[in-house]
């Protein structure tokens, strides 16, 4: 769809009448209908390191630490997420548990994620004080110290911390965001945020991978990673297809965009940056 026929679409959604709006609910059932089921068979590898989680990654799609850090092994419940450009854009992972900051700062540092954006304020993650230094009180997660550099508060909250290792042989440098609210699918903020955090990660350039973290490394996270790549779509092609953007994310892990409520944010949101390019308020330096 091009953008006119796009934002006709949601006019006719949006209109107060039940039939109307069935027929994003309908094009959601579709999707729905053809997502991919996998079996305990598709999840080996999560089984054998015991982990039972909820979600787990795929074999097909699973991405495993290089470096090495006590009592630590090469697991990690993580995946890569494909953009338009590239096949492993994004990287998504839930918030570490008590104990496994290691693991979440060896994957940054491992695949050299120069951008992490959380899906929730970090406030709210109990276990975040483990690897997310305040001013003048660097955090030391072995083999890994980590700074906190610079705090900045705009629609969205970002900062940049250093993470070094014990040796001091290498350093890297990491911009965090985050939103300064939680976010509910339904919230009045949440398209917002959402364009504030993917605007956020857009402008920084990088060659690798964006690294994406919730509770459950699902929850919003699609919904990011959907309107992130359907801006990129509209930016190369002048198109947007919102049913095989989404697709595409559940092939890789079924539960992104889970729900009618994320479905209908991602929409949402795409509409009001289709709506602030044609004033002049523009959201993104294109």
């Amino acid at each position: 769809q091009n953008t006119t026929e796009f934002l006709e679409k949601l006019q006719i959604t949006k209109a107060d009448n039940p039939v109307n709006i069935s027929l994003l609910r309908k094009e959601y059932q579709t999707l729905l209908s053809v997502r991919l089921h996998y079996k305990d068979e598709d999840y080996k590898m999560a089984l054998q390191y015991r982990d039972y989680s909820l979600i787990r990654p795929l074999d097909k799609y699973i991405i495993y630490l290089s470096s090495s850090a006590a009592n630590s092994g090469n697991y990690i419940n993580a995946i890569t997420l494909p953009s338009f450009s590239d096949q492993n854009a994004f990287i998504i992972t839930n918030y570490p548990k008590p104990g496994d900051a290691v693991d979440f700062l060896r994957l940054i540092t491992d695949f050299e994620s120069e951008v992490v954006v959380s899906m929730e304020p970090l406030i709210n993650e109990k276990h975040a004080d483990e690897w997310s230094p305040v001013k003048g009180n660097p955090k030391t997660v072995t083999p890994f110290t980590i700074q906190l550099r610079s705090k900045q508060m705009t629609e969205i909250q970002s900062r940049t911390i250093q993470v070094t290792t014990d040796n001091g042989d290498t350093t890297y440098s990491i911009e965090l965001a985050e939103p300064v609210i939680e976010l509910s699918p339904n919230g009045s903020r949440a398209i917002s945020q959402i364009l504030g955090l993917v605007n956020f990660a857009k402008n920084i350039e990088t060659g690798h991978p964006i690294t994406v973290i919730s509770k459950d490394g699902a929850a919003l996270c699609g919904v990011f990673c959907a309107v992130y790549n359907l801006i990129q779509q509209l930016t190369m092609d002048d198109e947007v297809d919102v049913f095989s953007v989404v697709r595409l994310l559940q092939t890789r892990r079924p539960e992104l965009c889970s729900s009618m409520e994320e479905y209908t944010l991602i929409h949402d949101a795409l509409r009001s940056f289709i709506e602030s390019r044609k004033g002049d308020n523009i959201y993104y330096n294109q």
